[in-house]
């Protein structure tokens, strides 16, 4: 461990991969991991490219996109801090991924990784978890582009950030990264992004300033709730809470 990974210490410990881990496996995992850090509008990896290492977000954002033969890109993933960015089992990446902002990164090299995988329980079962948020979320993207319209896509896209810290819905939420990467995960248009923005702030919903959203209500939203909000929403089933399905 070099001594910026060194300094990064307590950053890293309340990463969820690592959270459960003592300082001597932390220390052993990271033993030759690096901090790297990645400018605004830099490519760190591309898809098909051989994997050496497994990247950790440690501040800043990154997309996470595949593009077709003609450049149009389809956005994966918005990574932030603590999210990893490609998968520890796969030898080439199977993904694009670029800094939306100056961001740092923890880069693991994937054969101390799969060695440090090997031999301890915790981190095994955090891996796994990973991978299954993955899926889960590319499985939520996939049921929003086939069965939602655009007003409940980005409903449920700002009802998800409101609850991104804890079971108490944030009124104040600060969209992460540029419009146009929002509306591709989404798998919407720009335009369409901000029509449907200008839609719930018409309601009463919302209101909009630049990358800043605040919810007017207490219930603002909750129309859009699906069953992975609701797991993390303090108020579900109770009283207040207007979940059809009661």
């Amino acid at each position: 461990m070099n001594a910026s990974t060194l300094s990064k210490l307590d950053v890293i410990k309340k990463i969820a991969l690592f959270a459960d881990l003592g300082e001597i496996e932390i220390r052993e995992i990271l033993k030759n991991s690096l901090i790297l850090k990645c400018k605004k509008g830099k490519t760190l990896f591309c898809r098909e490219e051989k994997s050496l290492n497994l990247y950790v977000v440690l501040s800043g954002v990154l997309k996470i996109f595949i593009s077709d033969s003609e450049g149009e890109e389809t956005v994966l993933q918005i990574a932030d801090f603590g999210k990893s960015l490609n998968d520890i089992f796969s030898k080439n990446f199977q993904s694009n991924a670029q800094a939306l902002e100056d961001s740092s990164l923890l880069a693991i090299p994937l054969l101390d990784a799969r060695e440090f995988l090997a031999k301890n329980l915790n981190f095994s079962s955090k891996i796994l978890s990973d991978i299954s948020a993955k899926n889960s979320e590319l499985l939520a993207q996939l049921t929003q582009l086939k069965l939602t319209n655009a007003k409940q896509k980005v409903g449920q896209f700002l009802l998800g950030m409101a609850f991104e810290k804890s079971g108490d819905k944030e009124k104040n939420i600060e969209l992460k990264c540029d419009k146009s990467v929002i509306a591709s995960y989404l798998g919407i248009k720009s335009e369409t992004l901000s029509r449907t923005l200008q839609k719930l702030k018409n309601d009463g919903e919302i209101t909009v300033k630049k990358n800043q959203i605040t919810l007017l209500q207490d219930n603002s939203l909750c129309d859009y709730c699906d069953s992975k909000i609701a797991a993390k929403c303090k108020q579900h089933k109770s009283s207040f809470c207007q979940d059809p399905h009661l």
